[in-house]
């Protein structure tokens, strides 16, 4: 499960199974993404979930810029100054964040569409 903190020498196309942080990285946020859902979806006010949805994806925004800026990265994967990216960036759960409370967004839209579209038919 650790394969995409440890060993911390890994660069993106180094190794033999290079590609197996995304299965590690998956699980982390699939082992936290219930209780984040529980959180989001026991607020009430619709106004209450919405913040912590938009508080997640600030947050998420922020890590990511954050990571970017304080080690001083480049736009490209494979940019020499950016030897670093795949260790420091593309591999942790923790980059994902936005990426996550964007999903649960998308999942409540499509939910009261379909509550809309439901309270249409039976009143007609």
């Amino acid at each position: 499960m650790t394969l995409n903190f440890w060993p911390s020498y890994v660069i993106a196309n180094e190794g033999c199974y290079y590609w197996g942080w995304f299965p590690a990285a998956e699980l982390q946020i699939f082992l936290f993404l219930p209780w984040i859902v529980l959180a989001v979806h026991k607020a009430k006010q619709g106004w209450l979930r919405w913040l912590l949805i938009s508080t997640g994806v600030l947050a998420g925004v922020c890590i990511n810029f954050w990571i970017i800026w304080a080690n001083n990265m480049a736009a490209g994967l494979f940019a020499p100054q950016d030897v670093l990216i795949f260790k420091i960036f593309v591999n942790k759960p923790y980059t994902k964040l936005h990426c996550i409370f964007l999903g649960i967004a998308t999942a409540y839209i499509y939910r009261s569409i379909n509550d809309y579209k439901q309270r249409d038919v039976l009143q007609t």
